[in-house]
């Protein structure tokens, strides 16, 4: 019989949560931040999306990848096309990020995006009245706002990232 490394498992799966929620964050951030300042035709239907990433199964995210980016995915296919292919490696540590970054990241910008809509419009009209930058406005502003959720969010992406076996057994391959 093959003898199980607890120990490495439990390695491997943290290295890989933690990288998926620094990832995660790091597009929650970007993508709160840009639909906060954004306002555009459908931007209701995608804060919606994302609010539903948080009951969207992983493994329906994963089959989602691989119908996109897959060798026979629908990428490769209008590839072919075109006489060219491209070879996303979608199995392994990429792909795994790759789905856990497309749920989470979508979770964590829903979760900041409310952060930023409900700062009061005063603020905001003083710092237009100082005339900030767009990088000076989120240092001061919308920073702030955001970086008392950040724990709190961490700890629990890295929870659902730490415990997403479908996404790991589909992806990450023995």
């Amino acid at each position: 019989t093959a003898s199980v490394d607890i120990w490495h498992l439990l390695r491997m799966t943290s290295i890989q949560a933690g990288l998926s929620t620094l990832l995660s964050l790091l597009v929650g951030v970007a993508l709160a931040w840009a639909l906060n300042r954004l306002r555009f035709f459908g931007r209701g239907l995608v804060v919606g999306l994302f609010a539903s990433a948080i009951v969207t199964p992983g493994l329906i995210v994963a089959f989602g990848l691989l119908t996109v980016w897959g060798r026979s995915g629908w990428i490769n296919s209008v590839a072919h096309r075109f006489g060219a292919s491209f070879d996303v490696p979608i199995f392994g540590l990429g792909g795994i990020l790759a789905a856990h970054v497309l749920l989470d990241g979508a979770f964590a910008a829903r979760i900041l995006l409310s952060r930023l809509d409900s700062l009061p419009e005063r603020r905001l009209k003083t710092g237009q009245s100082l005339g900030l930058s767009a990088l000076t406005r989120f240092r001061v502003i919308d920073w702030p706002a955001m970086r008392g959720t950040l724990p709190g969010l961490a700890i629990i992406i890295f929870l659902l990232a730490f415990a997403s076996f479908p996404i790991v057994l589909l992806l990450g391959g023995w």
